[in-house]
């Protein structure tokens, strides 16, 4: 037996796209969580960057025109579906060396190795199996390599609030029907609580950096974005 309702926030990226980086105070929250991430990150970091989950938009188009002059290649591991955004980047930045890999292409993937930075902004969220796929990343990294990870604080209190006030600017983008249809999308979309994210990344990680807006306190019912800076070398097994 199949779901009868089709789920298009999930299965394409234009309306993706459109909520988060078109949709003007959206965007503006979006810019604020790239920022964060970069926060306590030397430029050096950035030579050789690999980020999990671009989507319609990479971090490197959030990076000043100095930051920029020290990333020699970037690679993104994404769904296929944002494989056309490498051409545009190409043109963007013709001075980096881009590469895109399917999400699913694990043997591929596995073949990486000493990248300076990983980045993954608002996707572990939606990947199963967290723990795993997370420690198979880290294989990719330098010893001296730097983790940043920008996450919903979902579900969350204040979260909860937010999705409820965006509902009605929601629905004419992504199609639902009802609130109840879009609680079903979201359920569908974060496989991870962002609670259990953090417990992980906690056991691994006890020396770390992260940083809870809007309101700092580090509470995840009382903010909306989490975001960890996170140094390889302090991976605990």
């Amino acid at each position: 037996m199949k779901a009868k309702i089709k789920d298009p926030y999930i299965n394409y990226g234009k309306p993706y796209e459109r909520f988060f980086y078109k949709t003007k105070l959206i965007n503006i929250f979006m810019s604020i969580n790239h920022f964060l991430l970069d926060i306590g990150v030397s430029d050096k970091q950035n030579k050789k960057i690999v980020e999990i989950g671009g989507g319609p938009k990479a971090h490197i188009e959030f990076f000043s025109k100095k930051q920029v002059k020290f990333v020699d290649s970037y690679i993104i591991i994404d769904d296929k579906k944002y494989r056309n955004n490498i051409s545009i980047l190409k043109k963007k930045y013709a001075d980096v060396k881009f590469e895109f890999i399917d999400f699913n292409n694990q043997s591929k993937i596995k073949k990486i190795r000493n990248c300076t930075r990983l980045i993954s902004s608002h996707t572990y969220e939606h990947i199963l199996n967290f723990e795993d796929v997370f420690i198979d990343h880290l294989k990719l990294l330098k010893p001296e390599a730097i983790i940043s990870i920008a996450l919903p604080c979902d579900p969350g209190f204040f979260w909860s609030i937010l999705q409820n006030i965006a509902y009605p600017f929601q629905k004419f983008i992504f199609g639902w029907k009802s609130r109840k249809e879009k609680r079903l999308s979201e359920a569908r979309d974060h496989v991870n609580p962002i609670q259990n994210i953090v417990k992980i990344i906690n056991y691994y990680f006890q020396k770390k950096k992260t940083i809870y807006f809007p309101l700092i306190l580090p509470v995840v019912d009382l903010n909306f974005i989490y975001v960890a800076q996170l140094k390889k070398k302090n991976f605990n097994l």
